[in-house]
């Protein structure tokens, strides 16, 4: 509830923010994205930050907009655009799958430099 570490309080108000923003471009129910998951995988990334290194590791991916846009385009997939608004980035099978993040970081990248909204999600196509 309450953050140790200057970094985690203020992942914890992006995150905040940040979901309230994709939840209402994208909906809620059985759709997923960067801010909103499966609770296991949530409770699995608070555990990784806080390992010991990875609080500096972040703080130097997110030290300015250049250093994350940077990362994103180290972990994104070559080629992959991103459009305004809802993105669809895969089913709900692959959203534990690490590929199927290269595209999410790839759209974000592609949105920073386009200087578009995009919000990639996961769900099962109807």
């Amino acid at each position: 509830m309450f953050p140790r570490t200057q970094l985690l309080s203020q992942a914890s108000g992006v995150t905040a923010a940040a979901t309230i923003l994709h939840d209402d471009h994208i909906g809620v129910g059985q759709v997923f994205h960067l801010f909103r998951l499966p609770e296991d995988l949530e409770q699995s990334l608070h555990r990784i930050l806080n390992e010991p290194g990875t609080q500096s590791r972040i703080a130097q991916m997110v030290s300015s907009p250049e250093a994350a846009l940077e990362g994103l385009k180290k972990i994104g997939s070559v080629g992959v655009k991103a459009a305004a608004g809802p993105v669809r980035a895969g089913d709900l099978e692959e959203l534990r799958d690490s590929t199927a993040w290269t595209t999410v970081a790839a759209i974000y990248a592609d949105a920073l430099e386009s200087n578009a909204q995009s919000f990639p999600y996961f769900a099962d196509q109807n």
